[in-house]
């Protein structure tokens, strides 16, 4: 593992700031009123008995309807006690609602808010944030403004890190708007927010990049993003380091950003991981909490689930019953302690065999849970649905068929639309488009089904492409996107995404197919699969560097457009091998790929990538994937957004 990049600091880290940032206000004993959605963040970060030890904090209150009626009471112990108002609006770019109508309420005169900001922030709108917030507040009140560095968290793995801006306050997807017209605008926001928290963690962690891998057009601007800034004023430093005689690591890092459109089925399909169907079934917070559930599913102290959270679910059963038994067995070895040695050994390890216990248990009630729902919740339709995603997959119903099953699902139960329209873009996009007889008469029975609210929903989808009809969406204008062109049986054959059921692959995930993104990731360094269902002429078979050599034409296939997919060097070549040859014997770290999506990442895709990573490794590719997603994404993530 690379040391500099021990991503559980960066909890730690935002944690001091926020500290620093509250005493840095004032002395004086504080109430801290917190927007909302930062209180799984601030959950995360700190208990309320270690915040009012390292800050002035004395109270917390919700920034909600009920806190003007709230307020007075709250002042009345201490009179004398400051408000301080903990606000996020890096995404919104806009006061919270609740905030302003209180201010003219109570008519605050004067007041402190603490804002989210990155560490570094280069680019034009996020260094305004300071100039928006007080021209919200210059007719209302005086602001002091005080900013809180903040640094995205690891959820579920020490290598994923959420960044959590893909979805702005009333819950709208920022890579895939409601209204086509703000999408050069939301899109213009996330990547403002995803270069500054990338350059910001480049900065942490002393990581310079040498390669630059983009693939889409949203892709690519990240990727200028970040560019441009090793080339200011600010970064003659780092300039310096990148070109000139400073450049002494031996390290390699590959950056390689890829957005939603480059594969928009996988977060279409059912997850069947654990931690993905867990996601699917009761969705996770930001806080990592499953929603209507008690517990928080944490990798860092709960050995059991990061054991069993990127297995097939069907694997889960068996290995809970291992697990149990193994446990059995050392509860059942102290009938064989004789000594006192072996008693004490016994006493010892008692309590984290209790721990254990306790955390089977709890797996076994919570896969339990998941089981009950897909065999007795009629309304599921769990495997009728993964049954027919499969189908649709393999190409084995025509359009007709396929439209005909997906309204049984609708005329035989009280399915949520959100699954019905998740299966309608599945089957659009992978036959390449829709008839558009076959549209109309879809459009007419769900209308009819689900109300006329749902002729809007279609026209989203369509807008943002995720909704293939062959006339209308033709008609919708939008920036240059990256978009599958052919039915999906010429990928799913070119790339093996389907692969047989006994082969050792990355299909566990889902109903037996292999992300696109992965095996695009995988292209970068591993051309084996291509060269036997593709093109046998490929530059190399195993790259221990990120190359997209030859792969233009591949994407001229895929999508229209080979220069979709760029490569950059950021250090030239000679440094590098400068450097590796200057330094002593490798040290225990690997070399970097930071692997960025745009418009979310489902949890089962993240588990494949383990899979790629560990598959590399076996083959001398001595990569350690960190992947950096603007927030998590499932189909009804994506679907409910367009609702």
């Amino acid at each position: 593992m690379n040391s500099k990049w021990n991503t559980r600091r960066f909890k730690k880290i935002t944690s001091d700031n926020l500290c620093n940032a509250l005493k840095s206000i004032s002395s004086q004993e504080q109430i801290l009123v917190v927007q909302p959605k930062l209180l799984p963040v601030l959950n995360q970060l700190l208990t309320f008995t270690e915040l009012t030890k390292s800050t002035p904090v004395r109270k917390i209150a919700l920034l909600d309807e009920q806190l003007k009626n709230d307020l007075p009471s709250l002042l009345g112990t201490i009179p004398s006690m400051e408000l301080v108002f903990l606000i996020d609006v890096r995404v919104d770019l806009c006061l919270p609602n609740e905030l302003v109508k209180l201010i003219k309420d109570l008519q605050l005169t004067e007041l402190n808010v603490l804002y989210c900001t990155w560490k570094t922030e280069m680019t034009n709108n996020l260094k305004r944030l300071t100039h928006f917030i007080k021209s919200q507040l210059e007719n209302l009140s005086k602001a002091n403004l005080f900013e809180w560095d903040f640094f995205p968290f690891a959820q579920q793995d020490d290598n994923l890190l959420v960044v959590n801006v893909l979805y702005n306050e009333d819950g709208e997807n920022l890579y895939y708007p409601k209204r086509s017209s703000m999408e050069k605008t939301t899109r213009g926001i996330l990547l403002d927010n995803m270069s500054n928290c990338i350059k910001s963690l480049l900065a942490q962690t002393n990581t310079i990049v040498t390669d630059a891998i983009a693939m889409g057009s949203i892709s690519k601007n990240l990727v200028a993003l970040l560019h441009d800034q090793h080339q200011t004023d600010e970064n003659l430093f780092i300039k310096e380091t990148l070109y000139g005689s400073k450049y002494h690591s031996s390290l390699e890092t590959d950056l390689i950003v890829l957005e939603r459109n480059v594969d928009p089925i996988t977060p279409l399909l059912t997850q069947l991981s654990y931690v993905g169907i867990l996601d699917d079934f009761f969705e996770f917070g930001d806080d990592c909490k499953l929603k209507d559930k008690e517990f928080t599913l944490d990798y860092i102290t709960d050995d059991t689930w990061n054991e069993l959270k990127f297995l097939n679910f069907g694997s889960v059963g068996p290995q809970l019953n291992k697990m149990a038994k193994d446990l059995q067995s050392q509860y059942d070895s102290r009938h064989n302690a004789e000594t006192v040695n072996e008693i004490k050994n016994f006493v010892d390890s008692l309590g984290s065999l209790q721990q254990r216990q306790k955390l089977l248990k709890k797996h076994t009630n919570l896969s339990s849970n998941v089981l009950e729902e897909v065999e007795q919740n009629e309304n599921l339709l769990f495997n009728r649905i993964l049954e027919l995603e499969q189908d649709i997959l393999l190409d084995k119903l025509s359009t007709t068929i396929a439209i005909d099953k997906i309204l049984e699902l609708v005329y035989e139960s009280d399915v949520q639309p959100e699954k019905i329209l998740r299966l309608v873009c599945l089957l659009s996009i992978t036959k390449n488009f829709l008839k558009d007889k076959d549209f109309e008469n879809l459009q007419r029975e769900l209308v009819d089904s689900f109300g006329v609210n749902m002729i809007f929903q279609l026209e989203r989808l369509i807008r943002n492409r995720l909704l293939k009809n062959k006339s209308t969406s033709q008609t919708f204008e939008g920036i240059e996107d990256i978009q599958l062109k052919k039915n999906y049986r010429y990928p799913s054959l070119w790339l093996d995404t389907l692969p047989d059921e006994t082969s050792n692959d990355a299909n566990f995930a889902y109903c037996g197919m292999v992300p696109l993104t992965y095996r695009l990731i995988q292209l970068l360094y591993d051309r084996t699969i291509i060269s036997k269902h593709y093109s046998s002429q490929q530059p190399f078979m195993i790259s221990k560097t990120a190359n997209i050599s030859k792969l233009n034409e591949l994407f001229e296939n895929l999508y229209g457009n080979g220069n979709l997919i760029t490569e950059e060097k950021w250090v030239p070549t000679k440094k590098v091998k400068h450097a590796k040859n200057e330094n002593s014997p490798a040290s225990n770290d690997s070399n970097i790929a930071i692997i960025v999506f745009l418009g979310g990442i489902t949890l089962s895709e993240f588990a494949t990538l383990r899979v790629l990573q560990d598959k590399l490794h076996k083959k001398n590719v001595n990569k350690r994937f960190i992947v950096i997603a603007d927030g998590l994404t499932n189909g009804t993530r994506l679907i409910r957004s367009f609702m």
